[in-house]
């Protein structure tokens, strides 16, 4: 019986030491992770704004005045419109959370999501048709609602002009959730 409480106080000491080391660690690994993630965002938005500056200016090029806007209403919005706040960094702080959900959610559904992304790239394009179509863009807007129909894989332009317009509906309705500057 004497013996054992030898042993007893070591392990755990050792246990302790042990529980203490992985708690460290793993705090260390998140900080490290969260400014990763900022420099990862900073990094993303430089590339889209850089790779839509270069589109924009192939599309002035070769005269494409549709592409151009595009590329230009793009670049714009990525650093200085209403949407830019989603690239600053302060505003997208990192959780262990996120990382959760990319193991646990994200990753064993990448499949299912490679799959439906020609459905979304269509809903996209039957957004920008029906915007197009405001502007009096009608060829612009059936070349985009025919290429959004093609990617939702129906014929029925009708059908996939409401989707567009149940879409663009819904978030009008949706409440701003920007963060206050």
């Amino acid at each position: 019986m004497a013996q054992s409480g030898l042993f007893e106080r070591p392990l755990l000491l050792a246990s302790i030491t042990l529980l203490l080391g992985l708690a460290i660690g793993g705090l260390v690994v998140a900080v490290l992770a969260e400014q990763a993630s900022r420099v990862y965002l900073s990094v993303s938005e430089l590339t889209f704004l850089s790779e839509q500056e270069r589109l924009l200016s192939l599309a002035w090029r070769r005269g494409d005045a549709e592409a151009a806007v595009r590329h230009a209403g793009c670049a714009l919005e990525v650093e200085h419109g209403e949407g830019a706040w989603a690239f600053e960094p302060a505003r997208q702080p990192w959780s262990l959370g996120m990382a959760l959900t990319e193991v646990m959610i994200r990753g064993p559904n990448t499949a299912l999501g490679e799959k439906t992304r020609p459905v979304r790239e269509g809903l996209a394009r039957a957004q920008l048709a029906l915007t197009l179509e405001r502007l009096g863009q009608q060829d612009a807007a059936r070349r985009e609602l025919a290429s959004a129909a093609r990617l939702m894989g129906s014929t029925d332009m009708a059908k996939v002009r409401e989707a567009g317009l149940d879409s663009v509906d819904v978030w009008s309705r949706v409440r701003e959730q920007v963060p206050a500057k």
